[in-house]
């Protein structure tokens, strides 16, 4: 079944890529103890899912609502969903889990289904109350992706990783010049990794159930 071989796909990637990152001492500590993994180092994500936006009929493949988010909480995650998210909402959401990270530390997660565009050396994320009609708009009206890799880069914990399931036909760019469908390859900032669901500069000709043989950029 695709569902559920998305969800252990999805567990199986988060615990591969976060257990390596931690120090030995805390390996060893999990090694011997009888609790859960989880439960020795403080989990938190945030997982947007924008499957319905408002100034288009063509939306990215939906999935059975809080799938992702029922996954991570089943891995020991604190988790704070948005579905559908507003500019505004978006930008808020990502403040707040930068604050969360920094109070907490452990390993964070943000995970984001929806439309992107890539434009001037920057990949931006699309909320669902998008209108680009000219291409200054790209700038006001999205939210970049350096806004959240800076508040996990300064955050100081241990681990961050982001997982960008976007790579659906954009209908927002048709017409404006200088917007680059897909993403761009962002390099991770120290001990952060980054997955993409297509190559650079490329979109999924059809809409797939995407899964996680992820092209990542990590540095630790």
């Amino acid at each position: 079944m695709k569902v559920a071989m998305h969800s252990r796909v999805l567990l199986l990637f988060i615990l591969v890529t976060s257990l390596p990152c931690l120090s030995l001492a805390q390996q060893q500590d999990i090694a011997n103890s009888e609790d859960d993994f989880s439960v020795q180092v403080y989990r938190q994500a945030l997982v947007i899912e924008n499957t319905g936006y408002q100034n288009t009929k063509d939306s990215p493949p939906s999935r059975t609502p809080n799938q992702v988010s029922n996954v991570l909480q089943s891995l020991g995650f604190q988790v704070t969903t948005l579905g559908n998210a507003k500019q505004r909402e978006t930008e808020k959401a990502i403040r707040q889990f930068g604050r969360s990270l920094r109070d907490n530390g452990g390993v964070g997660v943000f995970y984001y289904t929806g439309h992107v565009v890539q434009f001037e050396n920057e990949n931006y994320l699309l909320p669902i109350d998008t209108k680009l009609t000219r291409i200054e708009d790209v700038r006001y009206k999205t939210v970049p992706l350096g806004k959240l890799l800076g508040q996990m880069k300064f955050a100081g914990n241990q681990i961050n990783i982001i997982i960008l399931d976007a790579c659906s036909p954009n209908p927002f760019i048709e017409g404006l010049q200088g917007v680059n469908p897909g993403m761009m390859e962002t390099k991770a900032p120290e001990n952060m990794l980054i997955s993409y669901a297509c190559t650079p500069d490329t979109l999924a000709e059809k809409p797939i159930l995407r899964g996680y043989s992820l092209r990542s950029s990590y540095n630790v």
